[in-house]
């Protein structure tokens, strides 16, 4: 988990400097200039598969699914935690799910 600045947004899209996941992989972020990031967020209630919760993060820690986006890396900055195993493959799950990949 990184903190991105998600700036400019439209709409209904979260806003401003938050905490991202990372969902592409470290060769692929390497070689390109964005990053597929996942926001964070302790604001809405669990709903699976759009909205999932992440435990290790604190209790209202919430993924949101449905936002998925690329953000360019130099609106990426400090690493500042990790998640389990088993949330990152509810993520993947849920993922695959919102955007009709299974």
């Amino acid at each position: 988990m990184y903190w991105v600045d998600l700036e400019p947004t439209y709409g209904s899209q979260q806003r401003g400097r938050r905490p991202c996941l990372v969902l592409t992989e470290d060769a692929i972020n390497a070689a390109r200039r964005t990053v597929g990031v996942i926001p964070l967020s302790s604001s809405p209630s669990v709903a699976p598969p759009i909205v999932v919760a992440i435990p290790s993060l604190g209790a209202n820690s919430v993924a949101l699914c449905d936002q998925l986006r690329a953000a360019d890396r130099t609106k990426i900055s400090k690493r500042i935690a990790a998640i389990t195993a088993a949330e990152m493959a509810l993520i993947e799950a849920s993922v695959k799910t919102v955007f009709g990949l299974s």
